[in-house]
């Protein structure tokens, strides 16, 4: 509905320093962009070993590949893929008058 692309990383894979979470087995960081291209450059550039939360990142931070995650961006990376979207999510409700139901 409004555009954005977000990426949700693996706990640890972004610090959790600083941030207030409602679980921290669940809470991270992660980017909201305008395009998959942006949203992949912000989490190149906040991914990796932070020293404030070194128990979570230490750890993940093996898993981060070498040379980043943009080189993963492929043009065409959908082209041939089917993408199902139910009926009427994104819409009931949104146009008109308002279904409230009392």
């Amino acid at each position: 509905m409004n555009s954005v692309v977000g990426i949700k990383p693996t706990v640890g894979l972004t610090s959790r320093a600083g941030v207030i979470p409602i679980t921290p087995r669940q809470d991270t960081v992660g980017p909201i962009c305008r395009t998959v291209s942006d949203a992949v450059h912000v989490l190149d550039a906040i991914v990796g070993y932070d020293v404030l939360d070194a128990e979570a990142t230490g750890a993940a931070s093996k898993y981060i590949p070498n040379g980043g995650y943009g080189q993963f961006l492929r043009m065409d990376g959908l082209r041939g893929k089917r993408i199902g979207i139910p009926n009427s999510f994104f819409t009931k409700g949104l146009y008109g008058k308002a279904q409230l139901k009392s």
